[in-house]
């Protein structure tokens, strides 16, 4: 529920790393690189891999999730009569000059871009509110994990009794999930991240079905995704190479199709119950903690506060239709940016490599590894 895809997308750029420098040697000469330049890679290597890291965590987590939660406010002013009678504005020419004027101007939102966002956060807790609510995260992370494995073990161990554990694991550390997302959100607090986390009832039965929708959305886009790709022969083994021109044409359609099918179910299934998920987590912020960016803890008026007698929580439905079409397009553009950024730190930290092992190896580097690189 904390940028699932976008995590996918660091492990992609992790693995590549990792495969160049667990790359085969090739037959016949092995050519030793020297122990000084199998440090400089290593280094090189960590450096990228703890960039992707950042990037996955500030902006494929703690900016989307402000971008989920925030509410696009506006602007009133009102302007008092000119001196001279005549109404400022020339389209108000002809009415009252005496009457004040009043303009209702839509403000632009903090995570309109990700440099925005990112120098508010900055503004708020300095440069270590990139990685705010990182023990909390740990935390999470590490318990679904530990759950997940041991009842996939008890179940059995295969694949089905993993998918069933995945999704019931996220049900008993649900508020330590909700705790992360509450630090994120909210304004820096003296509390230890672990005072922070809500109890298990005040927030199960709000969460439970969010939780399971969540996590079943992004197992039925894993299982759709690989079906594709199976059925398309473009996974397996020995994935058939084309040989002639009509066949390359083939084959790229496939992987077009196979995309625009990943991108489908992204859109119309994974990321509105995301959404929904840290929609309603917001909506359990406690009253006594404010939020760093504009938001709506009424929903439009369909929530009413626990103070005044209501539940507080923001129902399923309802936390989906409140996020509007201009902050949906507004994630949407804020994955793509996450997705090309991503891509282009793989790319560049591959030349990187690459050169390094030329510098240090000569032309003997080519005959160190018969490395191909793995699909993005």
């Amino acid at each position: 529920m904390t940028g699932s895809v976008v995590h996918k997308l660091v492990r992609r750029g992790v693995e590549y790393g990792s495969n160049y420098m667990a790359a085969t040697p090739r037959e016949g000469d092995h050519p030793k690189m020297p122990v000084w330049g199998v440090i400089i890679l290593a280094m090189t290597l960590a450096t990228f891999v703890f960039f992707l890291l950042s990037v996955g965590y500030t902006i494929g987590g703690i900016v989307t999730t402000l971008t989920m939660v925030e509410t696009r406010t506006e602007t009133v002013t009102i302007e008092a009569p000119s001196e001279s009678g005549e109404p400022a504005d020339p389209l108000l020419k002809g009415q009252d000059p005496m009457a004040e004027t009043v303009t209702v101007r839509k403000t632009k939102p903090i995570t309109s871009s990700i440099r925005s966002t990112i120098r508010h956060l900055h503004s708020i807790g300095g440069f270590r509110a990139r990685w705010r609510g990182l023990s909390a995260f740990f935390a999470f992370a590490m318990a679904d994990r530990f759950l997940t494995g041991l009842l996939a073990r008890l179940m059995g161990g295969s694949w089905a009794a993993f998918c069933v554990a995945a999704v019931l694991a996220k049900l008993p550390v649900v508020q330590l999930n909700t705790a992360w997302t509450h630090i994120v959100i909210s304004e820096p607090s003296p509390l230890p991240w672990y005072k922070r986390v809500p109890a298990l009832r005040a927030v199960f039965k709000p969460l439970a079905p969010a939780v399971v929708v969540c996590e079943l959305s992004v197992l039925a886009c894993r299982f759709v995704v690989f079906g594709a790709w199976e059925v398309m022969g473009l996974d397996g083994p020995e994935p058939a190479t084309p040989q002639s021109g009509k066949e390359v044409t083939i084959m790229a359609l496939k992987i077009v199709a196979a995309f625009a099918i990943e991108i489908c179910v992204f859109l119309f299934v994974v990321l509105p119950a995301h959404v929904t998920a840290v929609r309603i987590q917001a909506s359990l912020l406690p009253d006594d903690h404010e939020t760093i960016v504009p938001f709506d803890r009424s929903f439009g008026g369909k929530v009413v506060p626990a103070i005044m007698g209501g539940s507080g929580a923001v129902g399923f439905v309802d936390a989906w239709r409140s996020f509007g079409w201009e902050a949906r397009w507004r994630l949407v553009k804020l994955y793509v940016k996450i997705f090309l950024i991503v891509n282009a730190v793989v790319i560049f930290a591959a030349l990187i490599l690459g050169l390094e092992s030329f510098l240090i190896m000569g032309k003997d580097a080519s005959k160190m590894v018969d490395f191909t690189p793995p699909p993005m």
